[in-house]
This record gives structure tokens, sequence and C-alpha cells, in this order.
């Protein structure tokens, strides 16, 4: 067995048939391009040894080395953001805590103290890259209930499909009830908000706004990925690649007028600017960026905004936006890309005081009329 790049510089493993319990013709796995792809590359070789060395002494699969295969079965399933996401956790938090234990070991006991182990942890804070690796300190706040309901779902995820890939006999877990989540609440920007952090965000965070804002895009590879072949000015639609959550694959949504006009001036600067048709329409000098964290959080300072506002709930404000002005629900459901309409409803539609004012207005007026008409009837004297 070996880990190598290829010519294309690409990370693969390769490996002797049968030794990929997930794929048991298979005689090598390709993990991508860069530091990441050497990581799980690295890690999967580990985990084929580890396996080597449990069919030979016939001891039980451990959870890091389950984790392992169902990263190397799913990872062509997940978005980006979900591979990283769950390759950090299992190798930062999960692993170091219960990875050694067999999988059928883990279980309920073993979850709860998993739990009270992660509410005296410290949430950790991205700082950068040394070295081509990420760099984190330790920040004041103590890990959410959240963030561990989150942790304890990708270890059921794992476990489940252990049983589904016949590796284990049973999820040691089945039934085992998860803590509450004690999701906060962010509310989408007001339209003054929305308006500041416009008005101070440099040119490409602009381009971030409006597209999420006008076309309820997810901030992430929907509209990183966003090139001007996507676009088709003379029936005013735009074309989207879904993000993998389960919903619509792709869709087309109507570009509203003014975000028409300004993506025409944005195409004129590109050409002018001699960048290849191919050039992602948000981009940074020319290349194109994965996210706009460091913008985005310069434009809310330079607005004066303190309260927490992340990319997302731009999406979220358009969609609310949408259902608050009367739009048909299947219609905006559509647009934003869910496979259900009650998901729009259940998930996106803020009730703010303007919607809660329109609601009650629309209840029986003339009360007072009614009461002034009244009968009055006469009390009743109390038994003593």
């Amino acid at each position: 067995m070996s880990v190598h790049q290829t010519s294309d510089g690409r990370w693969v493993c390769r490996f002797r048939r049968g030794r990929d319990i997930a794929h048991p013709e298979a005689t090598k796995c390709y993990f991508g391009r860069g530091e990441k792809a050497r990581q799980r590359a690295e890690l999967f070789e580990a985990s084929l040894l580890d396996l080597r060395r449990v069919r030979k002494n016939g001891i039980g699969i451990t959870f890091s080395e389950l984790a392992a295969h169902y990263l190397t079965a799913k990872i062509s399933d997940m978005s980006e953001t979900d591979q990283d996401s769950t390759y950090y956790k299992l190798e930062s938090v999960i692993n170091p805590i219960i990875g050694r234990l067999q999988a059928m070991s883990v279980r309920a006991a073993q979850l709860d103290q998993y739990v009270q182990t992660r509410m005296q942890a410290r949430v950790r804070i991205y700082c950068g890259r040394k070295n081509g690796r990420p760099k984190y300190k330790e920040g004041d706040r103590r890990v959410s209930l959240s963030t561990i309901h989150r942790e304890l779902s990708i270890i059921r995820a794992i476990l489940n499909w252990g049983v589904s890939r016949s590796l284990l006999p049973a999820s040691p877990i089945a039934g085992y009830k998860m803590p509450k989540r004690h999701d906060k609440v962010i509310l989408p920007p007001s339209r003054e908000d929305y308006e500041a952090i416009l008005r101070h965000a440099a040119p490409h965070c602009q381009r971030l706004i409006l597209l999420s804002y006008y076309l309820g895009l997810r901030p992430g590879k929907e509209v990183f990925d966003l090139t001007w072949s996507m676009v088709d000015f003379k029936e005013r639609l735009l074309r989207v690649i879904s993000a993998r959550k389960g919903g619509l694959n792709s869709r087309e949504v109507p570009i509203h007028p003014e975000l028409l006009d300004l993506m025409q001036e944005w195409q004129k600067a590109d050409a002018e600017a001699n960048l290849p048709p191919e050039t992602p329409i948000i981009h940074w000098n020319g290349r194109g960026i994965k996210r706009a964290t460091s913008a985005w959080k310069s434009a809310l300072r330079r607005a004066g905004i303190r309260r927490q506002i992340r990319p997302y709930s731009l999406r979220h404000k358009s969609i609310t936006d949408m259902l608050a002005a009367g739009g048909d629900v299947g219609a905006v459901s559509k647009i934003a890309g869910h496979s259900d309409p009650t998901i729009t409803l259940r998930v996106y539609q803020e009730v703010g005081s303007e919607l809660k004012e329109k609601a009650v207005a629309g209840l029986h007026g003339g009360i007072k009329d009614v009461l002034k008409s009244a009968t009055m009837l006469p009390q009743k004297k109390k038994e003593k």
C-alpha cells in the first residue's frame, strides 16, 4: 500500500483488492488536490493497515477505522463544506475522545461522558494557516450544546452506516436520546442593516451581497461558482447548480430588473479587464474565491453593526421578504431550491413586527359598537 501524488497533483492511495471493505473490488482511491487531500489519503491508508490487524487478530473494528471508511464511501455525496467540517470534527474532536474504542463499545454511557467532556471545552478560533496547516487558538466561550449535538449526529451517522454495510451487527446507540440543541436565533438584517453593509462592502463583497439577496442563493458554492455562462440576459434567468442539501439539483431563478442592470455592468467591467469568460462572477482580482469572510466582517465593522449577521442571513432575508410581499410559497420554494414548500415556511419565514401587526389587523373590528349595544345582564349575588 502507498500514498503518492499523481502528475496532475491529485493524491491517491493504492492497495490490494479486498482491503477496502466499503469497496471490495477497488485497488485505489483518489482524494483530490492540496494538503487536506494528502491528510485524507494518509488517514485512509492508516485505516486499511488497522483493518488488516483487525482481520488477522479477530479484534472488533474501532470507531476511528469505521469513520475512515465512512468518509471514503460518503465523500462523493458531501458538499465541500460538509467534507471539511466532518473531517475537522473527526480528527480534532471526536477521534481523540472515542476513536480508539471498538465501535460496538460506543454506547450511551460513553456518549454521556463525551457530552460532559465537550461541555467543559472551549471553542477553537481559526487563525489562518502555517506551513499549509490550519492554526487555531482557544476562545473564551465554552462549546455550545448545538455544536455537541452536531458532533453526536456525525457519530450516529457513522455507526448507522456501519450497520448498513454489515460491518456492525447493530447500532450500539440505538434509541439514544440526544441532548437538546440551544440554537441561537440570528435575525436577518433589517433593510437599514442591509443597505449599510452594502454601502461599506468591497466590490467583490457587494456582488456577493446582491446575488445572495436578489436570487436567494446559498453563500457557498452556489454563489461562488457562478459564471457568466449561467446567465441568460435575454430571458432574464440564472441557472443555478444547487448545493448538496437534499433539495433540487439545479434550478432557474428569475433575475430582478435592478440586479439585471448591475450584472450587465459587471460583465462589461470584467470584459474590459480582459478576464477569461469562465472567470467566476464573484472574484478577487480575477481569481475565483471560495469565501469572503474577511471582507464581510470588514463591511460589518465599517457599517457600525455589532450584532452577529452571517452572509447566510442574506438568503434568509431574501426568502422572508418574498413571502412577506405575498409571493406564492410554491414559487418561492423553487427559487430557494427546497424539495418541499413546508421547509420554506418552517425554516425561513421570520415573523417580524410588521407581519404580526398585519396579521392582527385582519381580525374583525367594530367590537366597541357591539359592546355599546350589548344587553347588560344583572350580576348574580354570591351565595353566603
